[in-house]
Protein backbone atom coordinates (compact mmCIF):
# COMPACT_ATOMS: atom_id res chain seq x y z
CA UNK A 1 0.00 0.00 0.00
CA UNK A 2 2.98 2.36 0.85
CA UNK A 3 4.58 1.82 -2.47
CA UNK A 4 1.05 2.03 -4.01
CA UNK A 5 0.72 5.75 -2.54
CA UNK A 6 4.17 6.86 -3.59
CA UNK A 7 3.77 5.48 -7.36
CA UNK A 8 0.44 7.51 -7.30
CA UNK A 9 1.95 10.81 -6.00
CA UNK A 10 4.93 10.43 -8.66
CA UNK A 11 2.31 10.09 -11.57
CA UNK A 12 0.35 13.38 -9.84
CA UNK A 13 3.80 15.12 -9.74
CA UNK A 14 4.60 14.31 -13.38
CA UNK A 15 1.84 15.50 -14.61
CA UNK A 16 2.18 18.67 -13.11
CA UNK A 17 5.53 19.07 -14.31
CA UNK A 18 4.51 18.81 -17.36
CA UNK A 19 1.80 21.51 -17.27
CA UNK A 20 2.74 24.44 -18.59
CA UNK A 21 1.08 26.62 -16.41
CA UNK A 22 2.20 24.89 -13.27
CA UNK A 23 5.77 25.00 -14.50
CA UNK A 24 5.86 28.96 -16.03
CA UNK A 25 7.18 30.58 -12.66
CA UNK A 26 9.50 27.40 -11.53
CA UNK A 27 12.95 27.81 -11.50
CA UNK A 28 14.78 24.63 -13.74
CA UNK A 29 17.22 24.22 -10.45
CA UNK A 30 14.48 23.90 -7.99
CA UNK A 31 12.49 21.19 -10.35
CA UNK A 32 15.44 19.35 -10.71
CA UNK A 33 15.81 18.99 -6.97
CA UNK A 34 12.68 18.18 -6.51
CA UNK A 35 12.59 15.02 -8.88
CA UNK A 36 16.34 14.02 -6.73
CA UNK A 37 14.26 14.42 -3.63
CA UNK A 38 11.63 11.99 -5.20
CA UNK A 39 13.55 9.61 -6.79
CA UNK A 40 15.52 9.43 -3.06
CA UNK A 41 12.30 9.04 -1.06
CA UNK A 42 11.35 6.28 -3.27
CA UNK A 43 14.25 4.58 -3.56
CA UNK A 44 14.25 4.54 0.45
CA UNK A 45 10.97 3.22 0.32
CA UNK A 46 11.57 0.10 -1.78
CA UNK A 47 15.09 -0.31 -0.02
CA UNK A 48 12.78 -0.56 3.37
CA UNK A 49 9.95 -2.72 1.45
CA UNK A 50 12.59 -5.26 0.38
CA UNK A 51 14.25 -5.61 3.90
CA UNK A 52 11.06 -6.09 5.31
CA UNK A 53 10.02 -8.61 2.94
CA UNK A 54 13.27 -10.50 2.77
CA UNK A 55 13.17 -10.48 7.04
CA UNK A 56 10.13 -11.76 6.69
CA UNK A 57 11.01 -14.69 4.51
CA UNK A 58 13.97 -15.16 6.97
CA UNK A 59 11.56 -15.89 9.87
CA UNK A 60 9.56 -18.32 7.89
CA UNK A 61 12.18 -20.14 6.44
CA UNK A 62 13.47 -20.34 10.46
CA UNK A 63 10.26 -21.04 11.53
CA UNK A 64 9.65 -23.73 8.92
CA UNK A 65 12.86 -25.62 9.97
CA UNK A 66 12.05 -25.34 13.93
CA UNK A 67 8.90 -27.25 12.86
CA UNK A 68 11.54 -30.10 11.82
CA UNK A 69 13.15 -30.38 15.23
CA UNK A 70 12.47 -33.00 16.96
CA UNK A 71 12.82 -35.57 20.34
CA UNK A 72 15.17 -38.28 20.72
CA UNK A 73 12.99 -40.93 19.81
CA UNK A 74 12.17 -38.62 16.44
CA UNK A 75 15.80 -38.11 15.69
CA UNK A 76 16.51 -41.78 16.07
CA UNK A 77 13.34 -42.93 13.82
CA UNK A 78 14.74 -40.64 11.55
CA UNK A 79 18.15 -41.84 11.52
CA UNK A 80 16.71 -45.06 10.75
CA UNK A 81 14.37 -44.45 7.78
CA UNK A 82 17.36 -43.13 6.45
CA UNK A 83 19.19 -45.83 6.90
CA UNK A 84 16.24 -47.99 5.47
CA UNK A 85 16.44 -46.47 2.31
CA UNK A 86 20.08 -45.94 1.73
CA UNK A 87 21.98 -46.32 -1.27
CA UNK A 88 25.31 -45.89 -3.03
CA UNK A 89 24.46 -42.28 -4.17
CA UNK A 90 23.17 -41.45 -0.17
CA UNK A 91 25.12 -38.71 1.54
CA UNK A 92 25.09 -37.26 4.93
CA UNK A 93 26.27 -36.75 8.47
CA UNK A 94 25.30 -36.74 11.96
CA UNK A 95 27.44 -34.30 14.48
CA UNK A 96 26.87 -34.02 18.52
CA UNK A 97 27.57 -31.24 20.19
CA UNK A 98 28.01 -31.86 24.36
CA UNK A 99 27.88 -28.76 26.65
CA UNK A 100 30.38 -29.72 28.68
CA UNK A 101 29.28 -29.09 32.39
CA UNK A 102 25.71 -29.08 31.07
CA UNK A 103 24.26 -30.70 34.04
CA UNK A 104 25.97 -28.76 36.46
CA UNK A 105 24.74 -25.15 34.64
CA UNK A 106 21.33 -26.55 34.99
CA UNK A 107 21.60 -26.71 38.82
CA UNK A 108 22.80 -23.33 39.05
CA UNK A 109 21.23 -21.22 36.14
CA UNK A 110 17.75 -23.32 36.75
CA UNK A 111 15.23 -25.06 34.54
CA UNK A 112 13.79 -21.57 32.50
CA UNK A 113 17.37 -20.14 32.30
CA UNK A 114 18.93 -22.89 31.17
CA UNK A 115 16.57 -23.44 28.49
CA UNK A 116 17.06 -20.27 27.18
CA UNK A 117 20.51 -21.27 26.73
CA UNK A 118 20.10 -23.74 25.33
CA UNK A 119 17.46 -22.30 22.71
CA UNK A 120 20.35 -19.57 22.23
CA UNK A 121 22.63 -22.16 20.90
CA UNK A 122 20.23 -23.65 18.74
CA UNK A 123 19.58 -20.76 17.15
CA UNK A 124 23.14 -20.16 16.19
CA UNK A 125 23.47 -23.48 15.26
CA UNK A 126 20.76 -22.87 12.52
CA UNK A 127 22.55 -19.36 11.24
CA UNK A 128 25.91 -21.32 10.42
CA UNK A 129 25.17 -24.67 9.56
CA UNK A 130 23.60 -25.74 5.87
CA UNK A 131 20.14 -25.10 4.95
CA UNK A 132 17.76 -27.91 5.94
CA UNK A 133 19.69 -28.85 8.54
CA UNK A 134 17.72 -30.64 11.78
CA UNK A 135 19.04 -29.77 15.33
CA UNK A 136 17.30 -32.01 18.18
CA UNK A 137 18.17 -31.91 21.65
CA UNK A 138 19.44 -35.35 22.13
CA UNK A 139 20.15 -35.31 26.22
CA UNK A 140 19.86 -32.58 28.66
CA UNK A 141 23.61 -31.79 27.57
CA UNK A 142 23.71 -32.97 23.93
CA UNK A 143 22.36 -31.33 20.45
CA UNK A 144 22.11 -34.75 17.91
CA UNK A 145 22.49 -32.50 14.39
CA UNK A 146 21.40 -34.27 10.89
CA UNK A 147 22.91 -32.89 7.74
CA UNK A 148 22.23 -34.07 4.38
CA UNK A 149 24.61 -32.79 2.71
CA UNK A 150 27.77 -34.54 0.94
CA UNK A 151 30.19 -33.40 3.04
CA UNK A 152 34.00 -34.63 3.53
CA UNK A 153 35.90 -34.50 6.30
CA UNK A 154 37.60 -30.96 5.63
CA UNK A 155 33.83 -29.59 5.53
CA UNK A 156 32.61 -31.16 8.45
CA UNK A 157 35.73 -30.19 10.73
CA UNK A 158 35.32 -26.43 9.39
CA UNK A 159 31.33 -26.70 10.17
CA UNK A 160 32.64 -27.99 13.94
CA UNK A 161 35.07 -24.96 14.13
CA UNK A 162 32.25 -22.44 13.41
CA UNK A 163 29.85 -24.37 16.17
CA UNK A 164 32.74 -24.37 18.40
CA UNK A 165 33.47 -20.67 18.19
CA UNK A 166 29.70 -19.80 18.69
CA UNK A 167 29.56 -21.49 22.36
CA UNK A 168 32.83 -18.94 23.13
CA UNK A 169 30.39 -16.33 22.26
CA UNK A 170 28.82 -15.04 25.54
CA UNK A 171 25.08 -15.60 26.11
CA UNK A 172 23.07 -12.91 27.85
CA UNK A 173 19.82 -14.50 29.86
CA UNK A 174 17.48 -12.51 30.82
CA UNK A 175 18.56 -11.87 34.17
CA UNK A 176 21.49 -10.29 32.28
CA UNK A 177 24.01 -13.24 33.15
CA UNK A 178 26.39 -13.80 30.75
CA UNK A 179 27.48 -17.43 29.55
CA UNK A 180 30.58 -18.94 27.25
CA UNK A 181 30.14 -22.66 26.70
CA UNK A 182 32.88 -24.73 26.25
CA UNK A 183 31.53 -27.38 23.62
CA UNK A 184 32.65 -30.63 22.47
CA UNK A 185 31.66 -32.02 18.98
CA UNK A 186 31.87 -35.69 17.24
CA UNK A 187 30.88 -36.22 13.31
CA UNK A 188 30.38 -39.49 11.70
CA UNK A 189 29.89 -39.36 7.95
CA UNK A 190 28.19 -42.05 6.10
CA UNK A 191 29.27 -44.80 4.21
CA UNK A 192 27.08 -46.75 2.43
CA UNK A 193 30.22 -49.43 1.79
CA UNK A 194 30.83 -49.96 5.69
CA UNK A 195 26.86 -51.85 5.47
CA UNK A 196 26.33 -50.16 9.38
CA UNK A 197 23.23 -50.14 11.07
CA UNK A 198 21.74 -46.53 12.25
CA UNK A 199 22.51 -47.67 15.84
CA UNK A 200 26.12 -48.57 14.87
CA UNK A 201 26.59 -45.47 12.63
CA UNK A 202 25.25 -43.48 16.08
CA UNK A 203 27.84 -44.99 17.68
CA UNK A 204 30.69 -44.02 16.04
CA UNK A 205 29.38 -40.36 16.34
CA UNK A 206 29.11 -40.50 20.27
CA UNK A 207 32.62 -42.43 20.23
CA UNK A 208 34.00 -39.66 18.18
CA UNK A 209 32.49 -37.72 20.98
CA UNK A 210 34.07 -38.97 23.61
CA UNK A 211 37.47 -39.12 21.71
CA UNK A 212 37.19 -35.28 21.51
CA UNK A 213 36.24 -34.90 25.33
CA UNK A 214 39.39 -36.69 25.88
CA UNK A 215 41.57 -33.91 23.99
CA UNK A 216 39.93 -31.34 26.16
CA UNK A 217 37.36 -28.54 26.35
CA UNK A 218 36.70 -27.28 22.58
CA UNK A 219 37.78 -29.99 20.82
CA UNK A 220 36.34 -31.81 17.88
CA UNK A 221 36.84 -35.32 16.50
CA UNK A 222 35.60 -37.04 13.47
CA UNK A 223 35.04 -40.77 12.81
CA UNK A 224 37.59 -42.02 10.64
CA UNK A 225 39.13 -45.60 11.65
CA UNK A 226 42.14 -45.87 10.02
CA UNK A 227 43.27 -42.09 9.45
CA UNK A 228 43.67 -42.65 13.75
CA UNK A 229 46.64 -44.79 13.32
CA UNK A 230 50.12 -43.61 13.44
CA UNK A 231 52.47 -46.38 13.42
CA UNK A 232 52.51 -49.28 10.07
CA UNK A 233 52.00 -52.15 12.88
CA UNK A 234 48.46 -50.84 13.89
CA UNK A 235 47.29 -49.79 10.24
CA UNK A 236 48.73 -52.97 9.80
CA UNK A 237 46.45 -54.37 12.10
CA UNK A 238 43.77 -52.78 10.51
CA UNK A 239 43.90 -53.99 7.38
CA UNK A 240 43.81 -57.54 8.79
CA UNK A 241 41.26 -57.80 10.68
CA UNK A 242 38.64 -58.80 8.12
CA UNK A 243 40.22 -61.60 7.38
CA UNK A 244 41.09 -62.29 10.75
CA UNK A 245 37.24 -62.84 11.43
CA UNK A 246 36.67 -64.90 8.69
CA UNK A 247 40.01 -67.41 9.29
CA UNK A 248 38.02 -67.38 12.75
CA UNK A 249 41.86 -65.93 14.33
CA UNK A 250 40.00 -64.47 17.77
CA UNK A 251 39.96 -66.69 20.42
CA UNK A 252 39.77 -66.79 24.24
CA UNK A 253 42.23 -67.76 27.45
CA UNK A 254 41.56 -67.74 30.44
CA UNK A 255 42.72 -66.79 34.00
CA UNK A 256 41.89 -67.69 37.89
CA UNK A 257 40.34 -65.17 40.13
CA UNK A 258 40.68 -66.48 43.93
CA UNK A 259 41.12 -66.20 47.61
CA UNK A 260 44.37 -64.53 48.15
CA UNK A 261 44.58 -65.84 51.38
CA UNK A 262 42.89 -69.51 50.64
CA UNK A 263 44.04 -69.83 47.06
CA UNK A 264 40.28 -70.92 46.71
CA UNK A 265 39.21 -70.26 43.16
CA UNK A 266 35.97 -68.13 43.13
CA UNK A 267 35.77 -67.05 39.09
CA UNK A 268 37.35 -67.29 35.95
CA UNK A 269 37.86 -64.17 33.39
CA UNK A 270 38.21 -64.87 29.83
CA UNK A 271 41.01 -63.07 28.08
CA UNK A 272 40.46 -62.02 23.89
CA UNK A 273 43.51 -62.93 21.88
CA UNK A 274 44.50 -63.04 18.37
CA UNK A 275 46.58 -65.96 17.00
CA UNK A 276 47.74 -63.69 14.21
CA UNK A 277 49.08 -65.37 11.19
CA UNK A 278 52.26 -63.26 10.93
CA UNK A 279 52.85 -62.31 15.00
CA UNK A 280 51.57 -65.26 17.24
CA UNK A 281 49.36 -64.29 20.23
CA UNK A 282 48.31 -60.92 20.43
CA UNK A 283 47.25 -59.84 23.71
CA UNK A 284 44.11 -57.66 23.89
CA UNK A 285 45.67 -54.46 24.62
CA UNK A 286 47.75 -54.23 21.11
CA UNK A 287 44.76 -55.09 18.84
CA UNK A 288 41.21 -53.64 20.70
CA UNK A 289 42.20 -50.01 19.95
CA UNK A 290 42.19 -51.15 15.87
CA UNK A 291 38.66 -53.69 16.81
CA UNK A 292 36.93 -50.48 18.12
CA UNK A 293 37.91 -48.04 15.69
CA UNK A 294 36.89 -50.28 12.82
CA UNK A 295 33.92 -51.42 14.31
CA UNK A 296 34.69 -55.10 13.93
CA UNK A 297 34.62 -55.04 18.36
CA UNK A 298 30.60 -56.10 17.41
CA UNK A 299 31.15 -58.79 15.99
CA UNK A 300 34.21 -60.53 17.50
CA UNK A 301 32.81 -59.36 20.80
CA UNK A 302 29.23 -61.78 20.20
CA UNK A 303 31.84 -64.33 18.58
CA UNK A 304 34.12 -65.19 21.13
CA UNK A 305 31.11 -64.53 23.73
CA UNK A 306 29.01 -67.32 22.05
CA UNK A 307 32.92 -69.19 22.35
CA UNK A 308 32.99 -68.66 26.10
CA UNK A 309 28.65 -70.03 26.53
CA UNK A 310 30.29 -73.11 24.93
CA UNK A 311 33.58 -73.43 26.69
CA UNK A 312 31.19 -72.57 30.32
CA UNK A 313 28.92 -75.50 28.82
CA UNK A 314 31.46 -78.13 28.51
CA UNK A 315 33.48 -77.16 32.17
CA UNK A 316 29.90 -77.60 34.12
CA UNK A 317 29.82 -80.97 32.79
CA UNK A 318 32.79 -81.75 33.63
CA UNK A 319 33.35 -79.71 37.03
CA UNK A 320 29.58 -80.16 38.68
CA UNK A 321 31.09 -79.24 42.29
CA UNK A 322 33.22 -76.60 41.23
CA UNK A 323 32.81 -73.25 43.28
CA UNK A 324 33.92 -70.73 40.17
CA UNK A 325 30.50 -70.59 39.09
CA UNK A 326 31.42 -67.30 37.64
CA UNK A 327 32.65 -66.60 34.15
CA UNK A 328 33.18 -62.98 33.03
CA UNK A 329 34.04 -61.41 29.81
CA UNK A 330 35.31 -58.04 29.26
CA UNK A 331 33.68 -55.65 26.80
CA UNK A 332 33.97 -52.04 25.73
CA UNK A 333 32.66 -48.50 26.11
CA UNK A 334 32.49 -48.90 22.26
CA UNK A 335 29.93 -51.60 22.61
CA UNK A 336 28.23 -50.82 25.82
CA UNK A 337 27.14 -47.32 23.45
CA UNK A 338 24.61 -49.49 21.43
CA UNK A 339 21.35 -49.93 23.12
CA UNK A 340 20.99 -53.43 21.89
CA UNK A 341 23.98 -54.98 23.08
CA UNK A 342 22.27 -56.17 26.19
CA UNK A 343 19.55 -57.91 24.57
CA UNK A 344 21.93 -59.37 21.86
CA UNK A 345 24.57 -60.61 24.69
CA UNK A 346 21.54 -62.29 26.28
CA UNK A 347 19.80 -63.78 23.14
CA UNK A 348 23.53 -65.73 22.16
CA UNK A 349 23.80 -66.90 26.18
CA UNK A 350 20.09 -68.13 25.45
CA UNK A 351 21.17 -70.03 22.09
CA UNK A 352 23.89 -71.77 23.43
CA UNK A 353 21.45 -72.82 26.66
CA UNK A 354 24.05 -70.65 28.91
CA UNK A 355 22.48 -68.90 32.28
CA UNK A 356 22.88 -65.29 32.14
CA UNK A 357 23.96 -65.35 36.24
CA UNK A 358 26.96 -67.23 35.22
CA UNK A 359 28.47 -64.32 33.40
CA UNK A 360 30.18 -61.37 34.95
CA UNK A 361 30.07 -57.82 31.84
CA UNK A 362 33.26 -56.28 32.77
CA UNK A 363 33.10 -52.71 32.31
CA UNK A 364 35.22 -49.78 32.23
CA UNK A 365 33.37 -46.77 32.05
CA UNK A 366 30.47 -46.34 34.45
CA UNK A 367 30.00 -42.67 33.98
CA UNK A 368 28.65 -42.17 30.52
CA UNK A 369 24.48 -42.02 30.31
CA UNK A 370 24.21 -44.92 27.64
CA UNK A 371 26.63 -47.10 29.18
CA UNK A 372 24.66 -46.64 32.67
CA UNK A 373 21.23 -47.43 30.71
CA UNK A 374 22.99 -51.15 29.14
CA UNK A 375 24.52 -51.60 32.92
CA UNK A 376 21.00 -51.78 34.13
CA UNK A 377 19.60 -53.37 31.08
CA UNK A 378 22.33 -55.96 31.64
CA UNK A 379 21.31 -56.64 34.89
CA UNK A 380 17.87 -57.24 34.46
CA UNK A 381 18.58 -59.89 32.36
CA UNK A 382 20.20 -61.51 35.17
CA UNK A 383 23.73 -60.65 34.09
CA UNK A 384 26.53 -59.88 36.83
CA UNK A 385 28.21 -56.73 36.11
CA UNK A 386 32.13 -55.51 37.62
CA UNK A 387 33.78 -52.04 37.05
CA UNK A 388 37.24 -52.53 36.32
CA UNK A 389 39.77 -50.16 36.06
CA UNK A 390 39.87 -47.08 38.59
CA UNK A 391 42.29 -44.25 38.37
CA UNK A 392 42.57 -41.06 40.80
CA UNK A 393 40.61 -38.54 37.95
CA UNK A 394 37.38 -40.25 39.41
CA UNK A 395 34.49 -37.30 40.63
CA UNK A 396 33.59 -36.84 43.76
CA UNK A 397 30.12 -38.90 43.19
CA UNK A 398 31.83 -42.31 42.43
CA UNK A 399 30.17 -43.36 45.26
CA UNK A 400 26.23 -42.42 44.09
CA UNK A 401 27.43 -43.68 40.96
CA UNK A 402 28.34 -46.76 41.84
CA UNK A 403 25.48 -47.40 44.28
CA UNK A 404 23.40 -46.80 41.25
CA UNK A 405 24.46 -49.15 39.30
CA UNK A 406 25.55 -52.27 42.25
CA UNK A 407 27.82 -54.07 40.38
CA UNK A 408 28.72 -57.56 42.10
CA UNK A 409 32.80 -57.07 41.21
CA UNK A 410 35.23 -54.08 42.17
CA UNK A 411 38.42 -54.71 39.80
CA UNK A 412 41.58 -52.61 40.79
CA UNK A 413 44.54 -52.79 38.87
CA UNK A 414 48.19 -53.07 41.30
CA UNK A 415 49.57 -49.87 39.47
CA UNK A 416 46.58 -47.78 41.19
CA UNK A 417 46.63 -50.37 44.63
CA UNK A 418 50.39 -49.24 44.99
CA UNK A 419 49.81 -45.19 44.36
CA UNK A 420 48.60 -45.62 48.18
CA UNK A 421 51.96 -45.95 50.16
CA UNK A 422 52.52 -42.15 49.23
CA UNK A 423 49.60 -40.79 47.87
CA UNK A 424 46.74 -39.38 50.09
CA UNK A 425 44.11 -39.58 47.40
CA UNK A 426 44.15 -42.89 46.07
CA UNK A 427 44.60 -44.01 49.33
CA UNK A 428 41.07 -42.68 50.10
CA UNK A 429 39.83 -44.14 47.30
CA UNK A 430 40.62 -47.54 47.92
CA UNK A 431 39.12 -46.96 51.64
CA UNK A 432 36.00 -46.05 50.24
CA UNK A 433 35.75 -48.44 47.72
CA UNK A 434 36.55 -51.49 50.61
CA UNK A 435 33.69 -49.82 52.98
CA UNK A 436 31.56 -50.06 49.89
CA UNK A 437 32.04 -53.59 49.46
CA UNK A 438 31.76 -54.58 53.03
CA UNK A 439 27.99 -52.76 53.18
CA UNK A 440 26.80 -53.69 49.64
CA UNK A 441 28.48 -57.55 49.69
CA UNK A 442 30.99 -56.24 46.59
CA UNK A 443 33.86 -58.31 45.93
CA UNK A 444 37.42 -56.28 45.11
CA UNK A 445 39.91 -57.71 43.27
CA UNK A 446 43.33 -56.77 42.94
CA UNK A 447 44.14 -57.23 39.12
CA UNK A 448 47.94 -57.69 37.10
CA UNK A 449 49.38 -59.62 40.76
CA UNK A 450 52.64 -60.93 39.60
CA UNK A 451 54.98 -61.44 43.30
CA UNK A 452 53.93 -62.44 46.70
CA UNK A 453 54.96 -58.81 47.93
CA UNK A 454 52.17 -57.26 46.11
CA UNK A 455 49.68 -60.05 46.96
CA UNK A 456 50.02 -58.99 50.65
CA UNK A 457 50.10 -55.49 50.42
CA UNK A 458 46.43 -55.91 48.85
CA UNK A 459 45.69 -57.81 51.81
CA UNK A 460 46.70 -55.08 54.18
CA UNK A 461 44.13 -52.86 52.69
CA UNK A 462 41.63 -55.56 53.10
CA UNK A 463 41.53 -56.75 49.50
CA UNK A 464 40.41 -60.06 49.40
CA UNK A 465 40.85 -61.42 46.00
CA UNK A 466 43.29 -60.93 43.45
CA UNK A 467 43.88 -61.80 39.90
CA UNK A 468 47.46 -62.77 37.75
CA UNK A 469 50.21 -64.01 37.17
CA UNK A 470 51.31 -64.96 40.34
CA UNK A 471 48.64 -67.29 40.73
CA UNK A 472 49.43 -69.20 37.54
CA UNK A 473 49.59 -68.06 33.91
CA UNK A 474 46.89 -67.80 31.77
CA UNK A 475 45.19 -70.99 29.79
CA UNK A 476 43.87 -71.94 26.65
CA UNK A 477 41.15 -74.08 28.32
CA UNK A 478 38.94 -73.78 31.04
CA UNK A 479 40.69 -76.33 34.02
Amino acid sequence: MFLKNVLSNYIMFSNLMTEPESTAGMQPGVALLLTIIFILVAFTAVFFLYRGVRRERNRYISEKLKVKAMNKSAFDEMLTRKFRVAKKSTHFAVMLIKVLGGRDLYKSLGEKQYAAMITELQERFYAILPKGVKICPYEEDTFAIFMEEDLDVKAVSDLASFCLMEGKKPIVLVTKVKIAVELNVGIAIFDYSQGLSAEKFFANAKHALMSAEKNGANKFCVHSPESEFEDDQTAKYFRDVKSAIQNDEFLLHYQPIQSISGGEIVAFESLLRWNHKENGMLKANVFLPVLNQSGDIYRVGLDTFAKLCIAVNKYKQTHPQSAADIFSTNVSTRQMLLGSFPEELYRTAKKHHAEPADFCIEVSDFKTAAVVENIKKLKNYGFKVAVDGFNLSGSANTLSELQDIAPEWIKLPISFIKQCKDNFFARGMVDMLVRFSESDNVKIIATGLETEEEAEYAQELKINYGQGDYFGEETEELQ
